[in-house]
């Protein structure tokens, strides 16, 4: 039988009011604004679902996700993001990373292809996660803004330094940066993302992640572009079973 704790009850509904508010305010922007693609600020909802296999062998693992993205104060449906990851774990803390992404925007289609490696650390009870990641795109459309043309091939590289701390067996909080640099591009840094998240355990397989990106954007010539960024996301892992132990008579 489980006891009571204020403590925890009082951090849940302090979240469940503080998601209320923030719901509330993104509502009440998008129903009466509206960007458009030249707009140096713009709000969005991303909303994504992802299936991780943990239960392949050989220190494999497998990711598959979907994500919408909404553009122009969210009232605007800009892209269907589509990637499968493979990783490959080197030893406890260092792993290698290969992913392929197929993006269907509004615009025409694009592909991303990323090679890089994931180091984790635990610092007193903060874990740390820093990725690199070098990644080609393709696209087969014509985008003014950025100065793009169809068939052209891109290669960027970013790094990511993510900390998470547990509160409890349940939940967990992060927080991250992580510059995207351009080779070629206007600047040497195309875009900056800070992210701060949530993360809660429905069952033991299922998760769900409600999180906020601020990302300055510096692609432009011109002009830089700010996004605030609402998101949710939702995944399903497959782990390993458990291995039976023997019983001896």
């Amino acid at each position: 039988m489980h006891r009571y704790n204020p403590s925890i009850y009082g951090l849940y509904s302090k979240l469940k009011r503080l998601l209320l508010i923030v719901i509330s305010a993104f509502t009440l922007q998008f129903t009466y604004a509206q960007t458009s693609y030249n707009d140096p600020s713009d709000n969005q909802i991303w909303a994504g679902v992802e299936l991780k296999f943990d239960n392949l062998p050989k220190k494999l693992s497998l990711e598959l996700g979907y994500q919408q993205r909404y553009w122009n104060n969210a009232n605007d449906l800009k892209g269907h993001y589509s990637n499968v990851e493979l990783a490959y774990k080197l030893n406890k803390h260092l792993d290698v990373i290969t992913d392929y992404r197929l993006v269907l925007r509004d615009k025409g289609q694009y592909h991303r292809f990323s090679i890089g490696a994931q180091y984790d650390q635990k610092v007193w009870k903060v874990k740390l996660a820093a990725r690199v990641l070098l990644q080609n795109q393709l696209q087969d459309y014509t985008d003014l803004i950025n100065y793009t043309k169809p068939d052209e091939s891109f290669i960027f590289y970013r790094g990511r330094l993510r900390g998470t701390y547990k509160i409890n067996k349940k939940m967990d909080v992060y927080a991250s940066v992580e510059p995207i640099f351009r080779v070629g591009g206007v600047f040497i840094v195309d875009n900056w993302r800070s992210q701060l998240g949530v993360t809660y355990d429905i069952t033991k397989d299922l998760k769900t992640d409600i999180y906020f990106i601020y990302r300055e954007d510096y692609a432009k010539a011109t002009y830089n572009r700010y996004f605030y960024i609402s998101g949710v996301n939702l995944s399903y892992k497959f782990s390993k079973p458990k291995k039976k132990q023997k019983i001896d008579f």
